[in-house]
């Protein structure tokens, strides 16, 4: 059998080729969102100090979490075929904050996690791993303008505490996104209604992440560097409660945008991609326990979907909180 010599720009352009279908099929825009970053889940962590506040206060709050997700047609560049991708992941978030005052805030996250995700084609495969996600550390600050308006802002930075890659972490990593992030959100909340018994807010929450650029070998060949860009959250909350019990009800826009392959000789960009995201949940807190401390314990879910890759994404949690 004859066989044609290929050329040797021939080879650079089918190589290109390839790390164009690699890059469209790696899912990058989900590495700055592993559960620890997952802005509705972090509602969870929400605690507001009394006004007569004279002692620093401890939340400590532990969320169980079930999370799944299902992609279609992601392009395995190694064996040019599709799969569709089934991940599960239970999980639980541990965060401790320190409230000062009325005003500052401060806290640590980090979560242990046990990951599958199976992929179906004709050369799918199983993955697993059992991992820390990164630590997550915030402070900010809540001004109170008036009776029914707050504002609040915070400052944000992760790091991985898993740094290594293998084939595992084909399509996305396994527990943990093995990047360096950084992070400023802020908040807007006005109360239509603010009475002892019951009361009824609007909020509003912004939120910018970066995570830095890194090698990505052996997924990528060496040299290469992923750009995971930046991560814009736009979450609209409708928020009541009754005595001492909240109802929420949330719609949250994320944006994922300047994502790229860094190639030695060329930068392949992404569009941007948009992920549109409901929430709904239920909180009650009891002032007096038999512990001798107030408690929280909780309720929510959310849903969310992507046109590309046409991914759905289900999140249920608890969340318990007891305050020192």
């Amino acid at each position: 059998m004859l066989s044609r010599k290929v050329p040797s720009n021939e080879y650079h352009q089918i190589f290109l080729i390839k790390l164009l279908f690699l890059f469209l099929a790696f899912p990058t825009s989900v590495h700055a969102v592993t559960l620890v970053y997952n802005l509705r889940i972090r509602r969870a962590f929400n605690f507001e100090s009394l006004p007569e506040q004279t002692r620093t206060r401890w939340p400590l709050s532990v969320v169980p979490i079930f999370y799944a997700r299902s992609s279609h047609g992601l392009i395995d560049v190694q064996n040019n075929t599709t799969v569709d991708e089934k991940r599960r992941v239970g999980a639980a978030l541990v965060n401790l904050r320190c409230v000062p005052n009325k005003h500052w805030f401060f806290e640590g996250t980090t979560a242990i996690e046990n990951e599958h995700a199976n992929f179906k084609g004709i050369h799918g495969f199983n993955a697993s791993r059992t991992g820390l996600d990164d630590l997550v550390f915030s402070g900010g600050y809540r001004y109170f303008a008036g009776d029914n308006v707050q504002l609040v802002g915070y400052g944000l930075a992760g790091f991985p505490l898993g740094r290594k890659i293998d084939e595992c972490d084909k399509f996305t990593p396994l527990v943990g996104t093995r990047l360096y992030t950084l992070g400023l959100g802020g908040e807007i909340s006005y109360s239509f209604v603010s009475e002892r018994s019951h009361s009824c807010a609007a909020i509003f929450q912004g939120r910018f992440l970066h995570s830095f650029n890194r090698s990505w070998f052996p997924i990528l060949p060496e040299g290469s560097k992923i750009q995971p860009g930046n991560v814009s959250d736009l979450f609209f909350i409708l928020q009541t409660r009754y005595h001492l019990t909240v109802f929420e009800l949330g719609y949250d826009l994320t944006l994922f945008t300047n994502q790229a392959i860094i190639l030695p000789t060329q930068t392949i960009d992404a569009k941007t991609l948009a992920r549109h995201s409901a929430e709904a949940s239920v909180t009650h807190a009891w002032l007096e326990t038999p512990l001798g401390k107030p408690c929280v314990l909780g309720l929510g879910v959310s849903a969310s979907h992507s046109k590309k890759f046409d991914s759905n994404v289900v999140t249920i949690w608890l969340n318990g909180t007891i305050v020192f």
